[in-house]
């Protein structure tokens, strides 16, 4: 049907033509992936609606980043600061560190560690050796449903807020969530990626890769002690040399100026 975009073509992000990047350094280029942690609920088919940030049209910037030990939360996992083209798709990680070496009850335990998706497309998670999203170091690929639901959301003045699902935790002792790139496609390299509206993918790991500024983009809750981190309160740099677009456009020349005649 004219102008419709197929729901079943988002699944073509397993083959990798969703997440083919494009080179953008506004709107997309400047997302976010924050995390707002709240006091658990059991209301849980609400989680997504009533209890959610965007819910509430609470701005990043405004994130809970600390937590209680001995006492569930509930963690909300967004992009943030997203163009006016919405998202409809993204690729990261997850890592915590209690519970995968230590015994039971120390941390985070992974094992009592569960999703609620408020995304409601397809979902494609992956393992990095401790099971898959959301145990610690795991991925995951996802999409919103593009005909119905692409977000659009904005919230204050810091753009368009997705908002993925949110985490159900809890800290026994101290430890960090913290969200992470997707590394464990196998490409060779992170991704860190979000899907716009049209369907068109900004992977900010081809942006900021191997800067200081990478790490920045991703939040962190610290339970029982700690500030957390806020990527929302941060201005990212983007890399401008000449030999960081070379290396994102193989093959390109500086274009040489005319002398005057």
């Amino acid at each position: 049907m004219k102008g419709r975009r197929p729901y079943l073509a988002v699944a073509v992000m397993t083959l990798g033509s969703l997440f083919q990047p494009s080179i953008l350094w506004a709107g997309m280029g400047d997302c976010r992936f924050a995390l707002h942690r709240q006091a658990n609920t059991t209301e849980s088919k609400t989680v997504c609606t009533t209890y959610s940030p965007n819910a509430t049209f609470t701005p990043c910037q405004s994130y809970v980043t600390t937590g209680p030990i001995a006492a569930a939360s509930r963690v909300y996992m967004v992009i943030a600061h997203g163009g006016n083209e919405g998202i409809a798709g993204a690729s990261f990680g997850i890592d915590y560190h209690g519970g995968v070496n230590d015994p039971p009850g120390s941390g985070i335990d992974p094992r009592f560690v569960t999703v609620t998706w408020c995304a409601d497309g397809v979902f494609f998670p992956n393992d990095c050796g401790n099971g898959c999203f959301p145990r610690p170091q795991g991925g995951v690929r996802l999409t919103w449903n593009y005909e119905t639901s692409c977000q659009l959301q904005v919230n204050g003045n810091e753009g368009v807020h997705a908002v993925i699902g949110a985490l159900y935790c809890y800290a026994y002792t101290a430890d960090q969530l913290q969200m992470t790139a997707n590394n464990c496609l196998n490409l060779g390299r992170p991704e860190l990626a979000v899907t716009d509206c049209a369907g068109i993918t900004t992977d900010l790991w081809e942006l900021y890769g191997g800067s200081p500024t990478f790490a920045q983009l991703m939040g962190r809750v610290d339970f029982g002690g700690g500030a957390g981190y806020n990527p929302c309160l941060m201005t990212p740099t983007v890399p401008i040399t000449w030999g960081k677009i070379k290396s994102m456009y193989p093959g390109a020349t500086v274009p040489s100026i005319p002398k005057p005649s």
